[in-house]
């Protein structure tokens, strides 16, 4: 697969689901919530919404790295063919004045029915590094956002 295939495989994934999981540091170990997200069209950022009273928001400030993942499974057996599983990696900063302005429509307009809960929650934009995608359960392809090229990691 490459690059480009991979970038619409991504694309496509990332506008059908709007749940993923997002794991923080917490002090030394994981802590994972689900949260809902909007990814830019051109996949470089995926924002989500959290009150700042939330422990993923405070262990944020401590330590911005993230990942989230996203994927297309179902409560089907047969399915393990079709799973599609995407771990965006990245750092997450608060968007704020000019910035939030600009990003906030997108999140929007992806989730009008939590307008009021965004509106009042901190606005997170995670800059994606890379994306390791895993296909049919055990082709796993890194799309790596600052580099010309995708190319099949060996195992999960």
């Amino acid at each position: 697969m490459d690059r480009s295939e991979l970038r619409i495989r991504v694309r496509e994934i990332l506008s059908q689901q709007i749940y993923g999981v997002l794991a923080t540091n917490d002090e030394g170990g994981p802590h994972t919530t689900i949260v809902s997200f909007a990814a830019a069209d051109d996949l470089h950022c995926i924002l989500f919404p959290t009150p700042q009273a939330t422990r993923k928001y405070r262990n944020l400030l401590r330590d911005p790295a993230v990942s989230l993942f996203i994927d297309t499974r179902s409560d089907d057996p047969s399915d393990i063919e079709n799973i599609c599983g995407i771990e965006a990696r990245g750092i997450a900063r608060e968007l704020n004045g000019a910035q939030r302005e600009r990003y906030e429509p997108i999140y929007r307009a992806r989730h009008p029915q939590l307008t009021d809960f965004a509106g009042h929650a901190a606005l997170l934009k995670i800059d994606v590094a890379r994306y390791d995608v895993v296909l049919r359960f055990q082709n796993v392809y890194v799309l790596d956002m600052a580099g010309d090229g995708a190319f099949p990691e060996a195992g999960v």
